[in-house]
């Protein structure tokens, strides 16, 4: 049996003899809290029973403690971040962010800065040229392969942009969303305060993929025998890459639209602008820029419908080719 631990993002700071502040180090937010609370959740480890620590502490109602601590995200179950019928996060690494883990990272976001568009320009012109004899043999292979490699190096890309700019990263997990297998990182960049750092965190993920694109491709030139193979895996990157630039809420496309445009609520304004008649009328009148901004909006909003739609055809079409 599985018992709860201190979330990994989570410090506490005394501020008088009984007082202390419980810090979020994910979502930036502090918690008074009494210093009953702070021992009773330091000892919280995923090996012992919290009643069984409880009992060790005179005037804790244990349950309703437990209640509290888990509500503000204090404490989480040892393996899983969340859980639930049609969507379970599992822990599967909490990186140990030492000074050679950020030099690592520095290095390989530089050389992904850098090279991922060359990369994939080169490669595409190069397969053009030079794709002749092309197999079928092992493109279904290729595209579950490609496809799950390209989700995990795709937050791993984040993870390195994250620590090559000083942000935090707190672990990398795998995910089932509405059946749809995934990955995730759990970071926080807020104490990267260039724009366009963070943008590149945003983006990371994206350039990561485009990479495979292209290293997917050259390997499907060099090797005949398996051409088929390794052209299922650039064909899943690249569609990871494009649908992840799409302005879907929690794609990576959004998170960069957002910071260029320095909002969080960019998909609750077109909403508003979409609904409300007279906002809408007033912008139409405002010349071309306000025409461009309800233009967007409506694009915003088809996109929003239609791109998960893909998405899950494409997986769909994965799934077929096994039945």
């Amino acid at each position: 049996m599985g018992y709860p631990v201190l979330a990994d993002w989570i410090r506490f700071k005394r501020i008088s003899e009984d007082k202390y502040l419980i810090i979020d180090l994910l979502n930036d937010e502090t918690i008074e809290t009494d210093a009953a609370t702070v021992r009773f959740a330091s000892q919280l480890d995923g090996k012992r029973s919290p009643y069984e620590i409880g009992r060790q502490m005179q005037g804790i109602d244990v349950g309703l403690l437990l209640d509290e601590l888990e509500t503000e995200r204090v404490i989480r179950d040892k393996r899983f971040l969340f859980k639930h019928f049609l969507y379970l996060l599992v822990t599967v690494w909490r990186p140990r962010v030492t000074t050679g883990l950020r030099l690592f990272a520095f290095f390989v976001n530089g050389v992904l800065l850098v090279s991922w568009l060359p990369l994939l320009l080169f490669s595409v012109y190069y397969a053009v040229n030079n794709l002749y004899d092309l197999s079928s043999d092992y493109i279904v292979l290729g595209t579950v392969v490609g496809l799950a490699v390209g989700i995990a190096m795709h937050e791993l890309g984040h993870m390195f942009a994250c620590l090559a700019y000083g942000g935090r990263v707190f672990e990398v997990g795998v995910m089932l969303q509405f059946l749809l297998p995934g990955a995730y990182v759990l970071l926080n960049s807020s104490a990267v305060k260039k724009r366009m750092r963070r943008i590149q965190i945003s983006a990371a993920g994206v350039e990561m993929n485009f990479v495979l694109t292209a290293v997917f491709l050259l390997l499907t030139v060099s090797f005949a025998d398996l051409s088929g193979f390794f052209l299922g895996a650039a064909i899943q990157n690249a569609f990871l890459g494009f649908i992840n630039l799409t302005f879907i809420n929690g794609f990576d496309g959004m998170a960069i639209m957002s910071e260029l445009l320095g909002t969080d609520e960019l998909i609750d304004k077109a909403k508003s602008v979409i609904k409300n008649k007279r906002k809408r009328n007033r912008l139409l009148n405002d010349g071309v820029s306000g025409q461009a901004t309800v233009a967007v909006c409506y694009a915003l909003k088809v996109i929003q419908v239609a791109l998960p739609l893909i998405f899950v055809l494409n997986i769909a079409g994965v799934i077929t080719c096994f039945i």
